[in-house]
């Protein structure tokens, strides 16, 4: 269904997972639950101090979500990360261009695209 490098909206990620989470980067339903996606990036995560990064292998240095500080892997949106039970979709953030702010209005306008 993704394509690597393609765009989409938070939407049809919410609708691929069968979930209805509109704040979380850690997404999960019952549509899929065999996979758990993650979105990294964005202003809120760079505002609370998370600098997720891609590694020089490839790999990603993800902080887990939560709102501050070190993240419980107890937690459970965290555990469907670290229990190896789940197939993990990594989606980055992409900031509106200039056209799409001008276009929408607003940047919250197209966050909720």
């Amino acid at each position: 269904m993704f394509e690597i490098g393609a765009s989409y909206a938070r939407e049809q990620l919410l609708e691929f997972a069968g979930s209805k989470q509109q704040q979380s980067g850690i997404i999960w339903g019952d549509s899929s639950p065999e996979c758990v996606i993650v979105t990294s990036g964005g202003r809120a995560a760079k505002s609370a101090g998370y600098a997720d990064r891609q590694r020089s292998d490839g790999s990603w240095e993800y902080h887990g979500q939560g709102t501050q500080g070190d993240q419980d892997p107890a937690r459970f949106s965290n555990r469907l990360l670290v229990d190896g039970q789940r197939t993990v979709l990594l989606f980055t953030t992409r900031e509106p261009t200039a056209s799409e702010v001008r276009e929408i209005s607003s940047y919250w306008t197209f966050a909720k695209r």
